[in-house]
């Protein structure tokens, strides 16, 4: 109710103009790009699925509703061409790029027919080794078993002793979908910043705790195809490397991260036919890091490289610390802008070489 509420109050606003006073008084009037980041998209069975642990991907409506919003409001131009004419100072003022990280299947089945219909640009940064091997990720693995799973007679104090982090939204079983899906994200944010070795023991001691009191196979996360990759590159979207197999960056030594760009760069540019520009960091939040390998994007001919830092583009941002942010899941016309109204009101700290 109580959401509710907080919802018709914002539209309420929307309607008598009061974010669009607020963004004219408060957005710079410099150039500014908003890029958008998505990974995967719910297609119906999904959203209508009861067991569906994913919580912040967009529906097919939800998704439509932005392209809806943007294309009425904003100029929605490729990243690789945005980019360029933001440090030329060439831009419009509020742009918008749209991206997606990883090139989950559902792009090409879900966002795919939608960015054709409103005839909107889209880059994908594709995971190499997913796209050939159509191997799940870590990620994929902890959803599908905390999913598939019971629970029975797992206390908090095993999960924690195996996990080697809070669990203080885990209660005793059964235990629900809202249960499950907290666990589920606690689970992913503690092991991103682990090593490959540290993540791989804690996730095989999950799995032998919890799978005995598993039902069936999980579900498999789809990969792209490097045939729908083809066709899509050939009707107005970009395909960019995110390595192949989306190492921690923190963690790994340059001659692996070298390698890493270099094998997904190659990948993508001849299985497209075209020279790539831009690079996406994995996990996307370590901004040190990152600066630091900016020797070896340069060197491999890369004009960009972007983070999952909240904010908005400036002249100002480097070029290889470029921020996005996404949108709520609504179909609300009324709420997408306003979120798209304050985005550019309130660019965030950020994109800049750490001192």
């Amino acid at each position: 109710m109580k959401a509710l509420v907080k919802d018709l109050a914002k539209k309420l606003l929307y309607a008598l103009g009061y974010y669009r006073i607020y963004g004219a008084i408060r957005t710079s009037k410099e150039p500014r790009l908003l890029v958008l980041m998505y990974h995967d998209i719910l297609d119906d069975a999904r959203v209508s699925d009861p067991t569906e642990l994913d919580d912040e991907s967009p529906s097919a409506s939800e998704f439509e509703a932005h392209l809806r919003v943007l294309t009425s409001h904003y100029s929605v131009l490729p990243l690789r061409e945005s980019v360029e004419r933001l440090h030329r100072g060439e831009l419009d003022r509020n742009s918008v790029a749209i991206t997606f990280d990883d090139g989950y299947e559902a792009v090409f089945s879900v966002a795919y027919p939608f960015l054709k219909r409103y005839n909107v640009p889209a880059t994908v940064f594709l995971l190499t080794d997913w796209i050939d091997n159509q191997k799940p990720y870590w990620w994929h693995r902890v959803r599908g078993l905390i999913q598939r799973s019971h629970f029975n007679g797992v206390t908090r104090a095993k999960l924690e002793s195996i996990l080697q982090t809070s669990c203080d939204t885990y209660g005793e079983s059964p235990v629900g979908l809202s249960t499950k899906r907290l666990l589920a994200h606690s689970i992913e944010r503690s092991f991103r910043d682990l090593t490959d070795e540290e993540r791989d023991e804690r996730l095989a001691a999950l799995e032998r705790t919890l799978s005995p009191a598993a039902d069936g196979e999980p579900r498999p996360e789809g990969a792209l195809t490097w045939d729908q990759v083809r066709e899509m590159s050939a009707h107005g979207v970009d395909f960019e490397p995110h390595t192949c197999s989306h190492i921690n960056i923190r963690h790994e030594n340059r001659e692996r991260i070298q390698r890493e760009i270099e094998c997904s760069r190659r990948a993508v540019e001849e299985q497209t036919g075209r020279k790539v520009a831009g690079f996406a960091y994995p996990y996307g939040k370590d901004l040190a890091a990152y600066a630091a390998i900016e020797g070896i994007l340069r060197a491999q001919g890369f004009a960009y490289a972007i983070t999952a830092v909240n904010g908005v583009n400036s002249r100002e941002t480097h070029p290889y610390l470029l921020l996005r942010e996404g949108l709520p899941r609504t179909t609300s016309g009324a709420l997408l802008h306003r979120s798209l109204i304050l985005a550019f009101a309130r660019p965030r700290e950020g994109g800049h070489l750490p001192t």
